[in-house]
């Protein structure tokens, strides 16, 4: 299988719009309903979006790219999110449009597709001459589709100071047990001693069941294809669809997606030239 760091770095693109989370299996299933292009399957370098951003664009400046961004990992202010060695995306890009700031939506928590395309194509107007890489963050959780947030998900839970200050020395413990045991083995004993959080899309699974999860994460895929297939329309130039990393839909008892674990629904991702 190739590897995605190869096909992005050759330039042979105008725009990379990039699918937060999304697996190969589902896009395959999925793309023909809205696109038409040439589709294979290529090797993300990591299994979660830090790891990735490091790996492809660490040591790099990429003076003619400019990255829409709806996830607050790349943005213009300095802030590497995190951690201490977490990927700082100033200075890496000609230009960072911080969408995830102005664009984000607090009922869904999270930034909306219709929101990035808007963006995309201002940018693409502002910036002729600029090759674009637009990060949207479907079909990464949460789910737009199920139209609300399960009440275990609400933030507000979690102002106490008291939980937070528990919070932080657990994320400590956390990260000290990971780098010693691996973040498999410790996320298992974590969750044998009752220690690990809920992630949202493991209450999405207790809800709906193991089939209902994967059917919201396919519609999740497909509903951001549709604005994708609008957008594409619109831009001028060669368009690439892939993405940063895959999704545990319950695959070895995980979900969502762990630092560092080599797992094909985490690693496998789509390369999809639209025609």
């Amino acid at each position: 299988m190739e590897a995605q760091v190869s096909h992005i770095m050759r330039f042979n693109w105008d725009n990379l719009i990039i699918l937060d989370a999304c697996r190969y299996d589902v896009f395959e299933i999925v793309y023909k309903k809205y696109l038409r292009g040439k589709l294979k399957k290529v090797l993300s370098p990591a299994s979660d979006t830090q790891g990735w951003l490091k790996a492809l664009f660490g040591n790099k400046r990429l003076t003619n790219v400019v990255y829409v961004s709806a996830h607050p990992y790349v943005n213009s202010k300095g802030i590497a999110a995190g951690s201490k060695d977490a990927f700082n995306a100033v200075g890496h890009f000609y230009k960072i449009i911080d969408v995830w700031d102005y664009g984000w939506d607090r009922k869904y928590n999270t930034v909306p597709p219709l929101v990035m395309n808007e963006a995309v194509l201002q940018v693409k107007k502002e910036f002729p001459g600029k090759k674009i890489i637009a990060h949207y963050l479907q079909p990464h959780t949460p789910y737009l589709t199920l139209g609300y947030i399960p009440p275990a998900w609400n933030s507000s839970l979690k102002k106490d100071l008291s939980y937070q200050s528990i919070t932080k020395l657990r994320a400590l413990l956390g990260r000290l047990a990971s780098r010693v045991l691996g973040p498999v083995t410790t996320i298992k004993i974590r969750k044998k001693l009752g220690l690990a959080d809920f992630q949202y899309i493991e209450i999405i699974a207790k809800k709906y069941g193991q089939e209902g999860l994967r059917e919201i994460y396919r519609r999740e895929v497909e509903n951001v294809l549709k604005h994708i297939a609008k957008l594409v329309k619109k831009l001028p130039g060669k368009t690439v669809i892939t993405s940063d990393h895959g999704e545990l839909l319950g695959e070895d008892g995980f979900y969502g997606h762990i630092f560092d674990y080599s797992h094909p629904a985490l690693l496998e991702v789509p390369w999809f030239e639209v025609e």
